[in-house]
């Protein structure tokens, strides 16, 4: 297992086996199932992966790994607690913005994908123009509720 960061965690470069094998001994060997979330897809959090560090998994495979928590950061530097604007200067043009579903302006969602609507990278922003949370992968980075 090697270490990547968010950005550079595509859907193909993880199996379940894989992120099982990556557990710590704590916990029983297995990972934390989130709250609420059940049938084929799970968000999961790993004993041995930094706090606020949450995997989607999907049909066993991994679709998404997703940052709530100020600490883990992108390959541009970026994480939870980054400016709107500092997102919007690291990815220029290539940035797709829209209104978040939840919560009025500023709030929203800045969308930048490396391959279009199969892989890319995606910060929620809150009405205080800060990163709240990070998700990278598949195109599951659209979902806007864990698994929906």
């Amino acid at each position: 297992f090697k270490q990547k960061t968010a950005y550079e965690i595509y859907q193909c470069d993880w199996s379940s086996d894989v992120c099982s094998s990556d557990l710590a001994s704590g916990n029983a060997g297995k990972p934390a199932l989130q709250k609420g979330e059940t049938g084929e897809c799970h968000m999961l959090a790993f004993p041995s992966l930094p706090p606020g560090v949450l995997v989607m998994v999907e049909g066993g495979k991994v679709s998404r790994v997703s940052l709530n928590k100020a600490g883990p950061v992108t390959d541009k530097g970026l994480g939870v607690g980054a400016t709107a604007d500092q997102v919007k200067a690291a990815y220029g043009a290539s940035l797709a913005s829209g209104p978040h579903k939840y919560e009025p302006a500023p709030a929203g969602y800045l969308t930048a994908w490396t391959v279009p609507e199969k892989s890319g990278i995606r910060y929620e922003v809150g009405q205080d123009g800060k990163v709240a949370a990070v998700h990278a992968g598949g195109p599951s980075i659209l979902y806007v509720e864990g698994c929906s």
